[in-house]
């Protein structure tokens, strides 16, 4: 994230402009065990993780993150190409690293009793145009075979999921939807012993998200601000005395008049704040933008 300062005197005699770094909301995992059991949001692990079960039907709303903290994110799982979709307590597989080191996010998943079965896992509602990390975990306790991941929507590469609890983590970047969509793929000709797909997390990668050029200009009634801003966003010009703290944690600013929080992206791709007045002698701001919450 970057900044620009103010050096408030009468004349207003100087203005740092530069960029500023849209941050994403969503930097808690949100955790998902695909199982046969009925959909239920917040199941909590013995790390104090909430997870989010997917059940037959197959899609849910709003999930929260491994914090219980809601999301405006959905998931949906199609079994239409899967005769079978999710299985029970027979499959028993391998635990993993935390967060996968818990038994009821293995013992059940999505499997296929079809030869080249195919499910599709869509993720919805994210930051558009911006990388997410998605890690996952497969196996069985009987012998079975490999999946394959392949990605129908974003970009990125897929990977194979191994069937003896290896981690597959991918990093995939949201459509300018804000969509994450692949296939699980199992390939096996022997339907018996199928690949599966246990459980999966997911978190937006690090501070990302559109990148916005803030404009700022003087004049005689004070500050006017632009910036390039997202429908689906909502936006704080928050401000400091100095520069000894992460810009993060810096409060919207208030010049007396007006708090600037909360404010929703114009729908014309730009906006603009106009005769700010700047307050005390040095004071630094930054923009910061999140989703617009549900």
């Amino acid at each position: 994230m970057t900044t620009f300062s103010t050096t408030n005197s009468r004349a207003f005699a100087r203005v740092f402009s530069l960029f500023a770094t849209v941050v994403g909301a969503h930097a808690d995992p949100v955790l998902i065990d695909f199982s046969s059991a009925t959909p239920e949001p917040g199941v909590t692990d013995s790390n104090g993780n909430r997870w989010t079960t997917i059940g037959e039907a197959g899609t849910i709303n709003d999930l929260i993150d491994a914090t219980g903290t809601a999301t405006a994110i959905d998931i949906t799982v199609d079994f239409s190409r899967f005769s079978a979709g999710l299985g029970g307590n027979a499959i028993d597989g391998p635990t993993g690293p935390p967060p996968f080191d818990q038994t009821f996010a293995v013992v059940d998943g999505i499997f296929s009793s079809r030869t080249i079965g195919v499910a599709t896992v869509t993720l919805s509602d994210l930051a558009s145009e911006t990388p997410y990390n998605l890690s996952m975990i497969g196996g069985r306790a009987t012998v079975g075979v490999d999946g394959t991941i392949e990605v129908i929507t974003g970009t990125g590469s897929g990977g194979t999921l191994l069937n003896d609890g290896t981690i597959l983590d991918l990093t995939l970047v949201s459509d300018s939807s804000g969509v994450i969509a692949f296939t699980f793929i199992d390939f096996d000709d022997d339907n018996t012993n199928g690949a599966t797909l246990n459980a999966m997390s997911f978190s937006q990668s690090g501070e990302t998200g559109p990148q916005s050029i803030l404009k700022v200009s003087q004049n005689a009634e004070g500050l006017d601000f632009e910036w390039i801003s997202e429908t689906g966003m909502e936006y704080h010009l928050v401000s400091s005395t100095d520069l000894t703290t992460d810009p993060a944690t810096w409060t919207p600013y208030d010049d007396g008049a007006v708090i600037y929080e909360d404010i929703a992206a114009s729908g014309t791709g730009t906006n603009t704040l106009t005769a700010v007045a700047p307050t005390g002698p040095v004071r630094f701001f930054a923009l910061l933008g999140e989703p617009v919450s549900p």
